[in-house]
């Protein structure tokens, strides 16, 4: 089956024409193509038209909304989610284009030959032999060449020719191996910049990039650009950054692979208030990154279902758990809880992350692989390898300075990250940590953790993660939680000078 994906915003004159040419098409090739629309927030009535085409009636055509504007990085992030959801034969190919019309759906089968002959990413090029742009600007045409040219001396990718045009087609195969290696964060970069990230992030995986020769029909769009420059000029600017880091991650996960660490005794542990919308894509990639480990799930009767949710997915993953509480009680009290259930059943070691994908399940074998060496391991920011996607300086500047903070005054500037919630605890441990005994509900609670397992002599060992912004859902994150974090760290300092 080819799956059609189109990220779009505001095309409601040139979506009909191009679905109209993507229905003729599936008729050619006797049904077997869907289209997914991903709605990026449109203000006008893409939705609509989606909804009312004829595809849609006969069951070929998906819409899958934001309900806002998040651009072209996330609209793509839901695409490919929405396909590998929905993709059941590892065959499946997907092909993504812009919605405006101006990539024709005839050049399909020529990419999907490419696929099938071997390719993972087939790419409809503008400036191989035989490409054409018409109705091109002289300086969009400046633009992408200087886009080119500017990857070439930064990050190259040897062979293609085409770095930024959308019109694609990606092997499943290539898609999967991304994703785990990647995680959540296969896709950082904003705006139009996502296109040469994604080669990227495919080439070091090892996939073959073919390019077909296509005609770019810019004289048939509607409208203005939708391509916000300053911000597709800021991610060309973290594209050497983004190999970098690409290539490591992409050899480090393959050792994984080859060598996966034996998580039978290992607990995942997540606690959750109004995670519905994340809770089922979170545990397919928990039990997809970590096969052999245990997941809990520590609700606290969230209003919008998510440990119903829970209950629904039980019965195709037999290792995940449920523990329901009644009503909002608090982030500290909920990992207490969690800990205490994975030293009754049984666990040697529980791994705490947060529900919203922030804390990226592809890190979880990383854990294991050091636990071997440590009691507690912390997933941390601030360490090589680390870092933060997607913030803004305010947090920025709030994160590290509240990280040295207590890191100095605590006199534990051993560790890197204090503040995180992503970590690895051995439950033969937990009583040196005084893990009860803590008082604190917010996210001082994983500071005064910490702390106590320092003061207790365990062996600690830190893990790189990148740290993404959550991508559903609202932030838990309140003034009162800092202002708590804060006065429990002077409170410990006070203890530690009258000790």
């Amino acid at each position: 089956m080819i799956f059609l994906t189109l990220p779009a915003y505001n095309e409601e004159a040139a979506l009909p024409r191009l679905l109209d040419k993507a229905a003729k098409l599936r008729a050619e090739l006797g049904g077997g193509l869907r289209v997914i629309v991903v709605d990026d927030g449109s203000a006008d009535g893409t939705a609509a038209a989606a909804k009312n085409h004829p595809l849609a009636a006969e069951g070929a055509l998906d819409l899958v909304p934001h309900g806002t504007n998040k651009g072209l990085a996330a609209a793509m992030r839901t695409g490919i989610d929405a396909f590998l959801a929905r993709s059941a034969d590892p065959d499946d190919i997907m092909v993504t284009m812009d919605a405006d019309d101006t990539h024709d759906p005839s050049y399909i089968p020529a990419l999907v030959e490419r696929i099938r002959g071997g390719a993972g990413v087939a790419v409809c090029s503008r400036f191989v032999a035989g490409g054409v742009e018409r109705g091109v600007n002289t300086f969009r045409k400046g633009l992408s060449r200087g886009a080119k040219l500017f990857m070439d001396a930064l990050a190259p990718l040897p062979g293609v020719k085409d770095i930024s045009c959308g019109y694609r087609a990606y092997s499943r195969a290539a898609l999967d191996r991304a994703r785990r290696t990647y995680g959540a964060h296969l896709i950082q970069c904003p705006g139009g910049s996502v296109q040469a990230e994604l080669l990227i992030r495919l080439i070091e995986t090892g996939e073959r990039v073919e390019e077909i020769p296509f005609t770019l029909r810019y004289d048939l769009k509607e409208g203005p650009s939708k391509l916000r420059m300053s911000t597709t000029i800021r991610g060309y600017l973290g594209l050497r950054g983004i190999q970098k880091r690409a290539r490591a991650e992409a050899k480090l996960m393959k050792e994984y692979m080859d060598d996966p660490p034996d998580a039978s005794g290992v607990l995942v542990l997540t606690c959750t208030y109004n995670e519905r919308e994340n809770i089922e894509p979170l545990v397919h990639r928990v039990f997809e990154s970590l096969p052999g480990a245990s997941l809990l799930v520590v609700d606290d009767s969230s209003p919008d279902g998510t440990g119903a949710a829970v209950e629904e997915l039980r019965s195709e993953y037999p290792r995940l758990h449920l523990l329901s509480r009644a009503g909002k009680l608090g982030l500290g009290s909920a990992i207490i809880a969690g800990f205490l259930w994975g030293r009754e059943k049984g666990f040697s070691a529980v791994i705490n992350m947060d529900a919203d994908f922030s804390h990226d399940p592809v890190s979880l074998p990383a854990f294991v692989k050091k636990s071997a060496e440590a009691d507690y391991v912390i997933g941390a920011r601030y360490v090589p390898g680390g870092g933060t996607l997607n913030w803004g300086l305010h947090r920025k500047i709030l994160s590290r300075g509240g990280n040295t903070f207590a890191r100095y005054l605590l006199g534990i500037p051993m560790v890197h990250d204090l503040t995180t919630g992503y970590r690895l605890v051995r439950t033969d441990k937990l009583d040196a940590i005084g893990l009860p005994d803590i008082t604190a509900k917010g996210y001082g609670f994983l500071t005064v953790m910490t702390y106590q397992a320092v003061r207790a002599g365990l062996r600690i060992a830190e893990v790189p993660i990148r740290f993404l912004d959550r991508q559903y859902g609202a932030s838990k994150m309140s003034a009162n939680i800092i202002k708590e974090a804060f006065w429990m760290v002077l409170k410990l300092r006070m203890d530690r000078r009258k000790k």
